[in-house]
């Protein structure tokens, strides 16, 4: 019996978070699986993973490509949700030739299942389809290295601030120890060096960090704040590459910082 192994994916927490994406990639998956007869429909998610992510960094594709047999077929509601890198696709696509199994976009971009595998008009749309989606990656890395710029530049947040540092209080500019908001990168108009205002809640999970590593593992260590209830930024339980990020840190320079 033929196996429909749709296949979703979105590329930021937040748009995992809300499901609005995954749901409706996955409602046109499993319509076009209707469609096309076959009821064994499985769903392969792919949460906060980048186009540009390779096969075997990916929870879901990897183990998908390795499940998929002769006669099934991947469904995925457009061909940039498997990759917006023409490499990866044309990996996935050989690898399904291989398993004898076929592509099926919902979009209609070109399916390897509904066309002569011959077919120069379809091998040229497929691949055009591909690279318009690097194109599309590429527009949008550059208008996000862009913003960030400006706001470097006027001196606003750029992510997240180091751990044992605040932002000033108007949750916008950094701080240097003047006080005088400054840009966070090198550069001629930038006059003075950058310092973040220290947490003083946070420095003091960072030197119980320390001292706690100094006899225990980091599981333990982190077994330990979840424990006694030390908070992260979030508010989320800690994880062991949080514990591994604060050892890296300099204790000393966060003593200066004060």
């Amino acid at each position: 019996m033929k196996i429909a192994y749709c296949y979703l994916r979105v590329s930021t927490e937040e748009q995992a978070d809300s499901k609005n994406g995954l749901e409706a990639q996955e409602a046109s998956c499993r319509a076009l699986a209707e469609k096309l007869g076959i009821r064994d429909v499985r769903t392969f998610v792919d949460p906060a993973v980048h186009g540009y992510t390779g096969i075997d960094e990916r929870s879901a594709l990897g183990p998908l490509l390795m499940q998929i047999c002769k006669g099934d077929c991947l469904i995925v509601a457009k061909r940039d949700r498997i990759a917006r890198d023409p490499g990866i696709v044309a990996i996935v696509e050989m690898r399904l030739r291989k398993a004898k199994a076929t592509l099926y976009s919902c979009a209609g971009e070109g399916s390897t299942g509904v066309v002569d595998p011959y077919d120069v008009s379809a091998l040229l749309q497929r691949r055009l389809t591909d690279v318009f989606a690097e194109v599309e990656l590429l527009q949008i890395r550059n208008r996000t290295r862009a913003a960030l710029l400006a706001k470097n530049l006027r001196g606003e947040r750029v992510g997240a601030t180091a751990y044992g540092y605040q932002l000033k209080a108007d949750g916008l500019h950094t701080k240097t120890h003047e006080g005088i908001p400054r840009c966070t990168i090198r550069n001629p108009e930038c006059k003075g060096c950058l310092n973040l205002e220290p947490s003083i809640e946070e420095r003091r999970i960072v030197i119980v960090v320390h001292n706690l590593r100094l006899k225990m593992s980091i599981q333990r260590v982190t077994k330990y704040l979840n424990d006694h209830e030390f908070k992260t930024r979030t508010g989320k339980p800690w994880q062991n590459t949080q514990i591994v990020n604060i050892m890296a840190m300099d204790i000393v320079d966060l003593n200066a910082a004060a």
